[in-house]
């Protein structure tokens, strides 16, 4: 089990993210903007964020950018979710990378190998086991 931040600001993609990733054991969090999920990652200690892109009062790329120059904060995976499939125009924009991307709409099985990827990346990183 592993805890997860969703910053969505669409409610039922939100609330479809939450309950899928709470039926796969994960505790998860969800805020409904940048600026509820910024504070959420800080308080939280969340150990994967997804999080969209465009939002209103502070967008993804903003959160990532407020997020990365923080020690704690910097070791969580990010993984954007977007429905724009330009990957190129979306780094350009970033100050610091994604770990990855999930391209608006994406399937079930899409999301829970990007989510399980990372968290199975972020164990062999810091040899963390396996709790779930």
């Amino acid at each position: 089990m592993a805890r997860i931040l969703v910053i969505e600001d669409d409610p039922t993609i939100r609330a479809n993210l939450a309950r899928v990733l709470r039926f796969e054991n994960h505790e998860v969090i969800v805020a409904e903007d940048g600026h509820v999920g910024l504070q959420a990652a800080r308080t939280e200690c969340p150990q994967l964020i997804l999080c969209d892109i465009m939002m209103p009062r502070m967008d993804g790329i903003s959160v990532l950018n407020a997020l990365r120059p923080d020690s704690q904060l910097s070791v969580i995976p990010f993984v954007f979710l977007t429905a724009r499939a330009d990957r190129a125009e979306v780094e350009a924009k970033l100050t610091f990378p994604a770990d990855d991307y999930l391209i608006k709409p994406f399937n079930l099985q899409e999301l829970l190998a990007v989510v399980n990827r990372q968290l199975e990346n972020q164990r062999k990183l810091y040899g963390l086991s396996d709790s779930r």
